[in-house]
């Protein structure tokens, strides 16, 4: 004890280490408060929306594997059974994930983290397991001399050819639940809310902005539709340009961590 604090008197020194102990409190707080905000997802737990268990026998086994270090937050679509009233989300989330599951040997809903119109999350595979493709993500040392079409799409004669899908390896996949169908964007507070989303997941694997990748910069495909690409990256429609969806990305990650 300070030679200074022994010599207070009783009631000094109770308010010395009062204040002591909130303050360190409060620089304790300060220091989690990103990271506390970054794990509160509000994902709908698989329980609650009715997944089934992970398929554990007759798993593609290159489609159900660990994900090592997370370096990449993927947006993507899914799309599935024509929009119907008696179709909602739980429902259109079941016949993905048995879709994946069943018929092409997934072991699990392909995805991490599903959108749907309503603007709700929903829990998908464990973050933990790489996500499951049917295209091959190309990593970065393929990318650097890699061309795009005007609408963002990765060029097939500009990267080496890659037969098997797969790869998918430290990337973590948000998805929009679609119907059947070239998507337009879900209402602004469904966009806002997946934007935070992205930031959140960001804010808790220590990435940043740039680790923000849409399933055509990295494949040979077509997702997240032409619609969602313009949203993440305007009227450019470059790896490198920021959309309305990436500007708001980056102030939700600006809040979460200043």
């Amino acid at each position: 004890m300070p030679a200074r604090v022994r010599h207070m008197k009783p009631f000094q020194r109770c308010f010395f280490f009062t204040l002591f102990a909130v303050m360190t409190l409060v620089v304790a707080l300060t220091g989690v408060s990103a990271k506390a905000q970054a794990d509160d997802l509000i994902a709908m737990d698989r329980s609650e929306w009715g997944g089934h268990p992970v398929k554990t026998r007759g798993v593609a086994a290159n489609q159900y594997k660990p994900s090592g270090t997370i370096k990449y937050i993927s947006l993507h679509y899914t799309q599935s059974r024509a929009s119907h009233p008696r179709h909602n989300e739980k429902t259109l989330l079941r016949f993905v994930q048995e879709g994946h599951r069943d018929r092409h040997n997934f072991g699990d809903i392909a995805y991490h983290y599903l959108i749907g119109i309503s603007g709700t999350v929903y829990k998908g595979r464990d973050d933990r397991i790489a996500p499951a493709t049917h295209t091959h993500y190309y990593g970065e040392r393929d990318l650097r001399a890699a061309k795009y079409d005007r609408e963002g799409r990765l060029l097939s004669r500009s990267v080496p050819k890659r037969p098997k899908p797969g790869r998918t390896e430290g990337h973590l996949t948000v998805t929009f639940i679609l119907g059947y169908g070239e998507p337009d964007l879900f209402p602004p507070e469904a966009m806002a809310k997946a934007a935070r989303l992205v930031a959140q997941l960001l804010v808790k694997y220590d990435l940043t902005p740039d680790a923000v990748r849409a399933h055509r910069e990295i494949a040979i495909t077509a997702c997240p539709g032409d619609a969602l690409y313009h949203w993440l990256r305007g009227p450019e429609k470059r790896r490198d340009s920021d959309g309305v969806g990436m500007k708001m990305i980056r102030a939700e990650y600006k809040a979460l961590t200043e």
